[in-house]
């Protein structure tokens, strides 16, 4: 999803249906893009069952939709918190790009909310790996960080490093470079907001809750060689 509308700097953190955060920046109203994130969420989940049954991708929302007159189709007309009907486009492939207008209900501009699953799958790929923490963070500085490419639902993958009181570790990228990891508690969680450099990874650790972002400590995450 584009920078603008995952990656700024206030953050507000909130529960998903879907298990998963939402991780909301200031320059769209919270609500509206929690409903889209939730909504892509939803979509994406619908996406990946009927390719696991089909061997293939839709090639339009209409087709995750039951056969006419059984049951209503929400797939089919889902609409982003702004109102504007989601796009969705097949691309090469497995690979498809699912498209909110954003705030200006106008698509193709620079404050869409994006997935398109081609640039995630080759930036998981490029950033997966392990990663040694240095930071003064009591809880992260000195831990082994690994990405794992598994997924733990669309959109989100696996990480091995467990922090105690957190549950549930997820890491999400935003193409081509950034990577946010996260591990939550019941209504808060601990984020790392992170970008590739030359070392591997750096950026900031803080704590997120429903009241807004806590202060930020600076982390370097240097590639390791992963060892059994």
């Amino acid at each position: 999803m584009n920078g603008a509308a995952r990656w700024g700097a206030a953050l507000l953190l909130l529960p998903m249906l879907s298990g998963c955060m939402v991780l909301l920046g200031p320059f769209v109203p919270g609500w509206r893009l929690s409903t889209t994130e939730a909504t892509i969420v939803d979509i994406r989940g619908a996406i990946h069952a009927f390719e696991r049954e089909h061997q293939a991708v839709p090639d339009s929302l209409a087709q995750l939709c039951p056969p006419p007159g059984t049951s209503a189709c929400p797939p089919g007309d889902s609409r982003d918190g702004w109102g504007t009907r989601l796009v969705y486009r097949r691309l090469n492939g497995s690979s498809y790009e699912l498209r909110s207008a954003g705030p200006d209900r106008r698509p193709f501009t620079g404050d869409d909310v994006v997935v398109n699953r081609a640039e995630e799958e080759a930036a998981v790929e490029r950033l997966q790996g392990c990663y040694d923490l240095a930071s003064g963070h009591l809880l992260v500085g000195g831990r082994r960080l690994v990405l794992s490419p598994a997924e733990r639902g669309p959109g989100s993958f696996r990480v091995h490093l467990e922090l105690p009181g957190y549950r549930e570790p997820s890491w999400e990228v935003n193409p081509p470079d950034r990577v946010r990891v996260y591990w939550r508690e019941q209504h808060s969680g601990l984020v790392m907001d992170l970008a590739a450099a030359d070392e591997g990874l750096r950026g900031t650790v803080f704590r997120v809750s429903p009241s807004g972002r806590g202060p930020g400590t600076e982390m370097v995450a240097r590639r390791a060689a992963c060892t059994p």
